[in-house]
């Protein structure tokens, strides 16, 4: 798999600086806390009042983590032509079932296991635009399946997959993101909204907001270096940047029961488990073509400046010397 040989690195506060404004803990940290059930008495209140109904249950809570990543020109006046909604689901309820495996079934190492990770996370990418805009996104896609639709069939299809069923919205610095939402009128209405930037801020004590690839890289979480900008792959990748922000957390804390260090492993497995290995290569024949592609327009450059060259210096000679300057 190709990793960026340029690695971002998170900005990190050194231990010399004031550590008055470094250790903000956001609301954003205290609701991952309590909605994965690790908040181990270290908060004794509820932040948003949308989860104080939630909050009346030990452990995990039954919601669905629903990431969203948008990609298009969305910030003009006018809608884009074409672009791409890309989100990826992560139902608690699954989480129990990989939290007794993790216990009790000798398994959860194999081959069989890594798959069910992999699974785990529901990645889809919607796109509205032409088909072969939509056929570049599926091409780039290492996670789901693309699907052209329109907005108003984007919306339809979000409110099937969430039916009945209480939302947290995560978001990697995506006000713009929901601010588009609203433009093309779709509504999730989710009980409180978890920007991965933000909830990172205390865990990982950060001088400043750090890019996706930056959480990537740090986190130790599988990527292709040129999968970003593909909604369903950015969005899947939020969110298990998500998870390993739970995870960094409340690593070392005392006191975590047995369950909870279970589910430690059990996130960080997720967020950690291998991008689908037909993708990776197919991943790789699209990037090589690319590549071979630059290669030849580079040729066709080189090749189109040598002939200017030479037709310049042969107009040169046919032209004679410059100002009659001559012996």
């Amino acid at each position: 798999m190709e990793i960026s040989s340029d690695k971002p690195q998170l900005p990190i506060a050194n231990e010399n600086l004031p550590s008055g404004k470094l250790q903000v803990l956001r609301e954003e940290t205290l609701a991952l806390r309590d909605l994965l059930g690790l908040n181990l008495k270290r908060s004794d209140f509820i932040v948003d009042p949308s989860l104080r109904t939630l909050a009346q249950s030990a452990g995990i809570k039954d919601v669905l983590f629903l990431a969203i990543d948008i990609e298009g020109t969305t910030c003009q006046p006018a809608l884009p032509s074409a672009f791409q909604l890309g989100i990826s689901i992560l139902d608690t309820r699954h989480l129990q079932t990989l939290i007794s495996r993790h216990l009790h079934d000798a398994r959860n190492d194999d081959d069989d296991g890594e798959t069910e990770l992999q699974s785990i996370l529901q990645t889809y990418n919607f796109c509205d635009g032409t088909p072969t805009y939509c056929l570049r996104a599926q091409r780039r896609l290492l996670f789901g399946d693309t699907e052209e639709l329109v907005a108003e069939e984007m919306n339809a299809r979000i409110q099937a997959l969430i039916a009945g069923r209480d939302v947290i919205l995560v978001v990697h610095g995506g006000k713009n993101d929901l601010r588009f939402l609203d433009r093309i009128k779709i509504s999730i209405q989710p009980l409180f909204t978890l920007d991965t930037q933000k909830a990172a801020q205390n865990p990982l004590q950060l001088l400043k907001r750090p890019s996706l690839e930056s959480f990537l890289t740090t986190f130790e979480i599988p990527f292709i270096s040129h999968s970003f900008h593909t909604g369903g792959n950015d969005a899947n990748y939020t969110l298990r940047s998500l998870l390993m922000i739970a995870v960094i957390d409340s690593e070392g804390e005392e006191g975590l029961s047995d369950e909870q260090l279970a589910l430690l492993g059990v996130i960080r497995g997720i967020a950690r488990s291998a991008i689908p290995e037909d993708r990776v290569k197919k991943s790789q024949v699209i990037e090589g073509k690319g590549r071979r592609l630059t290669r030849l327009e580079a040729k066709r450059r080189k090749k189109e400046r040598k002939a200017m060259r030479k037709l310049a210096r042969k107009n040169e000679m046919e032209e004679g010397p410059v100002n009659g300057c001559s012996d």
